[in-house]
């Protein structure tokens, strides 16, 4: 239907009523003379909607409406196994963002973890399917389409650390992780750093998630603090999983990476607790006013001192923070733009990396105050992709999963 010009619905009246059944073919319809009930089935999806709400992560009584809404954008996105779907998934949106997108799936995974602890493994998992042999995830995929143009970055060492402490894994599921996972990482630790610095680099700005982000307003590849922090932790949480699955070598081995990651990042990326952004080829700084570089305070108290100091007191200044959030570019650069994509909207992933981060070195007032903006944001706009900074308004796609798992999530452990 999404490529045709033109529809012509022929329906027979009965009595002054008719039903229509819209059916979706794989191949050939064939009539199967079916007799549908509307009441019942209206009854059937209220009820399968209500449990599947009941099951969403509690949030305080302010954003139950909130928490709803966003319970009903994740039902109703959810698809069963079909074609190159190996597991049944939550798509991104039922609007036109029709895929699951390699770290969107994540932050979805967290937000079913309470009480779905299975659905939440197979959204986890899902892209780790379509896992090259060289150990790279697709950028995104359907029923149909597997699309490997660009990646996503590696949250999910991130991911699964939280995802151990909400639900308990068996130990096939720490094996499977283990061996996708490191796999996952080798791939960026073979084919990421082009100058063998010890540092992984971007290729491209969809690559890092923030497509257009002002980081890549120079010619990449551009090697960036997020990526390396992203990597520490999942190295580290490799190291665990080594040493869970009696890997006690490769545990160590991880472990050792890590460390050097973090010390390589803390030399070359970082100039008295400022993030810089460098173009790999030339090594030049690339100047922006980009969130993108903060999010290394995901690592918490790992980080020194003076960087994680300079990173808090930043976010916590008018540089960022606006009524609804964090915004991706400062509203005082002259690249922000209100409806600019990463370059000033405030988004979900971006949020609740840095409240995770913000919680671990111990700014607990502070992540709270944010998780009431954004959910604010939510509770003002709906589940849209991203919001406009300075109003709230919300952009793009308007019912987006990600947007509904993050808040489901964060006022459920910050404001709970």
């Amino acid at each position: 239907m999404s490529n045709s010009e033109f529809c012509q619905l022929d329906v027979l009246e009965e009595n002054g009523e008719f039903l229509l059944v819209l059916e979706e073919v794989r191949d050939s319809w064939i009539n199967r003379n079916i007799s549908y009930d509307i009441q019942e089935v209206c009854r059937n999806a209220r009820e399968d909607f209500e449990r599947f709400y009941q099951s969403m992560p509690s949030v305080p009584e302010e954003y139950e409406d909130a928490r709803e809404k966003a319970a009903y954008v994740n039902w109703s996105s959810i698809v069963n196994k079909l074609g190159l779907l190996k597991r049944d998934a939550m798509f991104m949106s039922k609007n036109w963002m029709c895929n699951v997108w390699s770290w969107d799936h994540c932050f979805n995974a967290l937000a079913l973890a309470y009480h779905n602890p299975k659905e939440a493994w197979n959204q986890f998992m899902i892209m780790f399917d379509h896992q090259s042999e060289t150990g790279r995830i697709p950028d995104s995929i359907n029923d149909s389409i597997i699309i490997d143009n660009y990646c996503k970055p590696p949250i999910h060492g991130w991911t699964l650390r939280r995802l151990k402490k909400i639900m308990k894994l068996d130990m096939e599921q720490l094996e499977e992780a283990y061996e996708k996972l490191s796999r996952w990482t080798l791939w960026w630790l073979n084919y990421r750093d082009q100058d063998g610095d010890g540092l992984c680099e971007y290729t491209h700005g969809n690559d890092s998630g923030w497509d257009n982000s002002t980081p890549f307003r120079m010619l990449p590849p551009v090697t960036l603090p997020d990526l390396a922090a992203f990597l520490i932790i999942q190295m580290e949480e490799l190291s665990v999983l080594a040493e869970q699955t009696g890997r006690r070598a490769d545990s160590v081995l991880w472990k050792e990476r890590s460390e050097s990651m973090l010390s390589r990042m803390q030399e070359k990326l970082f100039d008295g607790g400022r993030p810089k952004a460098l173009q790999t080829v030339t090594g030049k700084e690339v100047e922006n006013n980009s969130l993108l570089l903060y999010l290394p305070v995901v690592l918490g108290k790992k980080l020194p001192e003076e960087i994680r100091g300079y990173l808090t007191e930043q976010l916590k200044s008018d540089k960022f923070l606006t009524e609804f959030g964090l915004a991706t570019e400062s509203p005082s650069s002259e690249l922000y733009e209100a409806d600019g994509y990463w370059r000033g909207p405030i988004w979900a992933p971006s949020t609740m990396l840095l409240a995770d981060g913000l919680w671990e070195c111990g700014e607990e007032d502070f992540v709270r105050d944010i998780t009431h903006r954004f959910c604010k944001a939510v509770q003002q706009s709906g589940c849209a992709e991203n919001f406009d900074a300075l109003t709230g308004a919300g952009l793009r796609d308007r019912a987006y999963t990600w947007t509904a798992s993050v808040m489901l999530v964060m006022a459920h452990e910050y404001l709970g």
